[in-house]
């Protein structure tokens, strides 16, 4: 697999503008040689009993200007990037430890880079002979993931290799709990890519596992990763990549269980004027969302309409199955396109002698070089009985230009979680399936002044573009990108039909990317979102807005409660707006997984906008305050780095790799504490919008782990949580202390009972202090898993 990276210049446009300026030459492809993909690395030269140096080789590519060479330790997430001029890196690595490695051709003044597909491998010690496998890669759901159940269930699938091909057992584990210790099921090992069905409940985050065991009993863990299943939820079949999809249901996986029959140009069945030549081949990149054996290979040879089609006796009956999920791959094409990089199925009337004069057509975009899945919904054509045929079109129709692409898992369903296509609007009931993960799987349809269905007037130009920092809780590969060109209440929007119903779903989840602008500003770095009657003259004299503050250049999730709009009923549009209004300054924003749902454990500050000290938003009583550093968390947490206190309060404090993954704490990654030595009383808080309820949640459990200090320390080894009143002029006056001590270079799960409070109610406010205070040691320490919630 193949990755292009970055287009800095254009050729076209170096040519329309006359200049004389040679065009840089892109790097051309290149292979992996050593260490083997899934292999056993015995050749590193020994540094000592615990280290090697392995020899990093890979064959050279033409007009590279230079490598990066990445490599990953899967058991601590720990990367790090070396750059050559060679074609050979030598690499210090620790015995007993997994890893993965690629290498990105870097291209010269400024021209596109090339980065190679990823492999896998093992540095053995000396006198081992035994090896466990890889941590298992968990490939569906994605992390993060919106899930669709499909009567009551989904499938959750997953990749493991092992060195010595000893594989016999494969533990699941699905929990409601942050530990997922719930074995869901054990399966026999049969192949590197497998999944089964779990029958699950709507409206839940799910926490998940997969282990994975060889017959000499040592072990992998993929670690923990998560997904949330949809309040909504449809009746049909669960699709499977060995075909067990519903046989009356067209569909097909490539590997030999389908049930269409396709009709292409090397088929026999259409004459060359459609230029289609579609087989079946081995995928051409198996990774992400879709490893499995083999796809179909769609090959447009230039015709003016190429396309393919299959054809369904009886006519389809779209009353209930009426979307068609289909994963799509297309690589980079050699030459510049015209064409639209899209796909459109069409239904069609095959018994007409022109059963284009019939067609019913949904168009998806797609980006190139990924797996990724493009989901079509005709269910406004539910009524319709006339139509037999499906046509597949990649890259648009009255073009002669050549197009190769790949398509697998093909699936006709009655999910109705497709993408609508017309209108600004979302599908279904508002209070059940708006959603947009910019994967080409969301309902919304966005209205902003690129749309056309807003005059320039909105000043925001709105695109579905490359994730332009894929990491921390957002490595998703396509994101939104919102550019205000500088108009005075520049926003977009989108609408609803019917409107909302907010008696249960009320929450707007999602996920903002803001680099640091250029120049300052003087708007605030704030989201509104605004609920609007889009019937109205004047929508906004009916609106109601909720503000949440960001922090620039980190993935993070903003959280929007309008839980008191509940018994509502005329809201159907939400306005989306960043860096305030009434104010002529550009900025450039993203945003992803736009979720509407019914979970009340809000983050960030209040509704005013005013929220300066951050906190969560929403009574203690309704929710669980959490955070496992995965994206998963309601808490916003407060230090000197976060720009809500000053210098004073003396952390650092950011989301990391876990940089001791084992014993009771292997997630990936935890929140670091560093006390920076120069303030005399070091701390950091979260604050809750409205004062805790302690009556039932009154105990806190955190995860600990604390190196041994490099220098002696006076301070003692001991964390300290501590309720506060924040509205007070000097709230440590009153405030609650418990304190824990703690053991270096282990994890351990400390608890703080502050039951003795449970008739309190004058504490919004909760301060997390290791080591003491009155001192100016310095400190770091790494924490996860907390949570204020029952004994």
């Amino acid at each position: 697999m193949w990755k292009k990276l970055a287009y800095t210049v254009s050729a076209a446009l170096l040519i329309a503008c006359g200049s004389n300026e040679e065009i840089p030459l892109e790097p051309q492809s290149f292979d992996l040689v050593f260490p083997q993909n899934n292999s056993l690395c015995l050749d590193g030269i020994v540094q000592n009993d615990l280290q090697s140096e392995v020899r990093f080789d890979w064959t050279a590519s033409k007009y590279a200007a230079g490598y990066e060479l990445t490599v990953v330790n899967l058991n601590t997430n720990e990367s790090n990037t070396y750059s050559s001029d060679d074609t050979r890196e030598g690499v210090v690595l620790n015995h007993y430890e997994p890893y993965t490695w690629k290498v990105t051709a870097l291209g010269e003044n400024n021209a596109m880079s090339l980065e190679s597909e990823t492999w896998k491998f093992y540095l053995a010690g000396e006198g081992e002979t035994s090896y466990a496998p890889f941590p298992a890669e968990l490939t569906s759901p994605r992390p993060g993931a919106m899930v669709i159940l499909v009567d009551g269930q989904t499938n959750l699938g997953w990749t493991v290799n092992d060195v010595d091909n000893d594989l016999r057992t494969i533990n699941v584990y699905v929990d409601t709990n942050s530990d997922a210790t719930t074995l869901l099921q054990t399966v026999d090992y049969q192949q590197a890519a497998q999944q089964i069905t779990a029958s699950l409940e709507p409206g839940t985050l799910y926490y998940w596992r997969v282990e994975a065991i060889d017959a000499e009993g040592n072990q992998s863990d993929s670690g923990i990763y998560t997904f949330r299943t949809s309040s909504a939820t449809s009746t049909g079949t669960t699709g499977t990549s060995s075909g067990t999809t519903d046989s009356s249901l067209p569909n097909d996986d490539f590997e030999g269980n389908g049930n269409i029959t396709w009709n292409s140009a090397t088929s026999g069945n259409l004459d060359a004027g459609f230029g289609v030549n579609f087989t079946t081949v081995a995928n051409p990149s198996s990774s992400g969302i879709n490893t499995s054996a083999n796809v179909g290979r769609y090959e447009d040879t230039g015709a003016q309409y190429a396309n393919m089609n299959f054809d369904v006796s009886p006519n389809f009956d779209l009353s209930t199955n009426n979307v068609f999920r289909v994963k799509v791959y297309v690589p980079t094409p050699a030459t510049p396109h015209t064409a639209p990089a899209q796909l459109a199925l069409k239904l069609q009337d095959g018994s007409l002698s022109e059963p284009w004069t019939s067609q019913v057509e949904v168009i998806q975009p797609y980006q190139y070089d990924t797996w990724q899945e493009l989901v079509f919904d005709f269910g406004a054509q539910s009524g319709a009985t006339n139509f037999n045929r499906i046509v597949v079109q990649f890259n648009g129709e009255n073009n002669y230009e050549t197009v190769v692409a790949f398509m697998d898992d093909f699936v006709m369903t009655s999910d109705g979680s497709g993408s609508n296509t017309g209108g600004g609007s979302a599908t279904g009931d508002g209070s059940s399936s708006v959603t947009d993960d910019f994967e080409g799987n969301g309902t919304i349809t966005w209205n902003s002044a690129t749309t056309g269905e807003m005059d320039a007037g909105f000043g925001v130009n709105f695109s579905t573009v490359a994730n332009p920092d894929a990491s921390g809780i957002n490595t998703s590969a396509n994101v939104g990108r919102y550019e205000d060109t500088g108009e005075q209440y520049s926003n977009m929007n989108f609408n609803v039909s019917p409107n909302f119903n907010l008696s249960t779903n009320n929450v707007f989840r999602v996920k903002v990317y803001v680099p640091t602008p250029s120049t300052p500003y003087t708007a605030p770095a704030q989201l509104a979102l605004k609920l609007q009657n889009g019937n109205l003259a004047a929508p906004w004299e009916s609106q109601i807005e909720v503000i949440q503050p960001y922090q620039y250049d980190t993935w993070q999730e903003l959280v929007f409660d309008f839980s008191a709009q509940a018994a509502a009923t005329d809201f159907n549009r939400v306005v989306v707006q960043f860096n305030g209004e009434n104010n002529y300054e550009t900025m450039v924003g993203y945003i992803d997984d736009i979720t509407l749902t019914s979970d009340g454990s809000t983050s960030g500050g209040d509704s005013s906008g005013s929220g300066n000290s951050g906190g969560s938003t929403g009574d203690s009583s309704a929710a669980v305050k959490s955070d496992d550093f995965e994206g998963n968390g309601n808490i916003t947490w407060d230090s000197s780095t976060t720009g809500v206190n000053d210098a004073g309060m003396g952390v650092n404090f950011s989301t990391v790799a876990n940089p001791n993954a084992s014993g009771i704490n292997t997630s990936a990654n935890v929140g670091r504490y560093e006390d920076t030595g120069d303030a005399q009383y070091a701390h950091m808080i979260f604050n809750n919008q409205s004062n805790y309820d302690l009556s039932s949640r009154n105990i806190v459990r955190v995860k600990v782990y604390v190196p041994t200090p490099a220098t002696a320390h006076t301070a003692p080894a001991q964390l300290a949580l501590k309720l506060q009143d924040g509205n007070l002029s000097e709230p440590w006056l009153t405030q609650i202390e418990v304190v824990q001590s703690y053991q270096y270079d282990t994890w351990q799960e400390l608890v703080f009972d502050f039951s003795g409070q449970a008739a309190a109610t004058n504490f919004n406010r909760m301060i997390v202090q290791f080591n003491g205070e009155d001192n100016f040691e310095s400190v770091i320490a790494y924490f996860d898993d907390f949570t204020l919630g029952d004994q």
